[in-house]
């Protein structure tokens, strides 16, 4: 018999119970999980720790100390380390360290160091641990070393050649040639480019108006005025757009359209072939859509839910005698005797479940009692499963699972008594 919910003693014993014997240990465990090894040689129980199995007996009879360990008592063992307490010692932390003065200079492999005197340096040499030496700078040509400072030799006078330096006109400018006399350089003017006595400026300048997005007129070789302005908020076209690219992106949370009606695939020239409609980006969760369905016929929401927000009752008026049913997400009707006889039934009730999976079941059953039977059995194995049940109101029970059941696993038996 399968559980699916916890058993609860309320702190009875459990007696003569026995621990599940098993070859070889299950698979998939749980943390918590418990069985006995039944082999030869083995004959322990073990528990799941969430990523092993660990023998409950435990495996370490005894503790011996090693190199500069020592261990001390029978049951509650004590391990220490070994120390001299004349170079090593231990600090009011309980933490091993070397004592001040424990080791020289001489016992170091390295007691002194040499010091080698570079480019422009003097001295040098073979140095002791805690003793000092003076690399000095040595003066060159033109250098005088001080005792604080190193300075340029100003008695030596220093002579720069500029007798022959000269200047070039590069691109977009005219004139040039050596600075022996005073040269020019003009600003060459080019197409669309007006060059006057104090500046230079775009021709047609003048024509151009603030906030509008500039062209060019290759007839007249000059910017005119576009169709196109932008006041610093608002852009604005005055003329048609044509956007002939394959994926155009508004990064707006506002828009506007004054059409009434939105056309979708307008390429769309013979016979229709695809699915059109409305998809929506989600981020990181998976994006949903509204779709008209080519193929089908029909409009769709894909695998999403699709709610109405307000249905008006039908009341006393009401004379049609059909409800509408999903079957298997298409929307049909049903006829109301058909309704009665597919789903409700007059005294019991079955359903296949939980249609999602999960640790829990909601069963509506329509019923309408709360004295009802409820029995829950494997879809697979038909094998009897206990679980806890709730009796929520005259119409709906909800099952509650220790673990998750995958979807469409169970089958649930509702009779009615009362």
């Amino acid at each position: 018999m399968k559980y699916l919910s916890p058993i609860d003693l309320n702190k009875c014993e459990l007696q003569n119970a026995r621990i599940h014997n098993l070859g070889t240990a299950p698979s998939s465990p749980v943390e918590g999980q418990i069985y006995y090894d039944s082999t030869t040689g083995d004959k322990s129980i073990y528990f799941w720790n969430g990523s092993s199995w660990i023998d409950v007996g435990g495996d370490i009879r005894s503790i011996t100390g090693g190199d500069a360990i020592s261990v001390t008592g029978t049951r509650d063992l004590t391990i220490s380390a070994k120390y001299d307490d004349v170079m090593i010692g231990v600090n009011g932390s309980d933490q091993l360290f070397i004592k001040d003065s424990s080791i020289t200079n001489a016992k170091l492999v390295n007691s002194s160091i040499t010091v080698t005197a570079g480019n422009g340096l003097a001295n040098g040499g073979s140095v002791s641990l805690g003793g000092s030496v003076t690399l000095n700078v040595g003066a060159g040509t033109g250098i005088t070393v001080n005792a604080n400072d190193v300075a340029l030799d100003t008695a030596n006078t220093r002579n720069v050649d500029h007798a022959s330096v000269s200047i070039s006109a590069g691109n977009g400018l005219t004139g040039g040639g050596t600075i022996a006399a005073s040269r020019t350089i003009n600003v060459g003017a080019g197409t669309g480019i007006t060059v006057n006595a104090n500046d230079v400026a775009l021709k047609n300048a003048g024509s151009l108006t603030d906030n509008t997005i500039s062209m060019w007129d290759d007839t007249n070789g000059q910017f005119v005025n576009s169709s196109i302005s932008d006041d610093g908020t608002t852009v604005t076209i005055s003329n048609n757009l044509t956007v002939n690219g394959t994926i155009t992106y508004i990064n707006s949370n506002t828009v506007e359209i004054g059409d009434n009606i939105i056309l979708l695939n307008r390429d769309e020239a013979g016979a229709p072939s695809q699915d059109a409609g409305l998809e929506i980006e989600r981020g990181t969760s998976s994006n949903v859509s509204f779709l008209w369905d080519e193929s089908a016929g029909y409009w769709s929401t894909v695998n999403e839910e699709f709610h109405i927000g307000s249905v008006p009752a039908a009341g006393g008026a009401y004379t049609g005698d059909k409800i509408l049913v999903s079957d298997g997400g298409r929307v049909e009707y049903l006829t109301t005797d058909e309704l009665a006889a597919d789903i409700i039934g007059s005294t019991g009730y079955a359903a296949t479940g939980p249609g999602t999976g999960g640790t829990s079941w909601a069963v509506t059953h329509h019923l309408n009692s709360r004295d009802v039977l409820v029995q829950v059995y494997d879809a697979a194995t038909y094998e009897q499963v206990m679980c806890d049940i709730t009796r929520n109101d005259v119409n709906i029970v909800t099952l509650n699972f220790c673990s998750s059941q995958t979807a469409n696993s169970l089958r649930i038996v509702i009779s009615k008594v009362a």
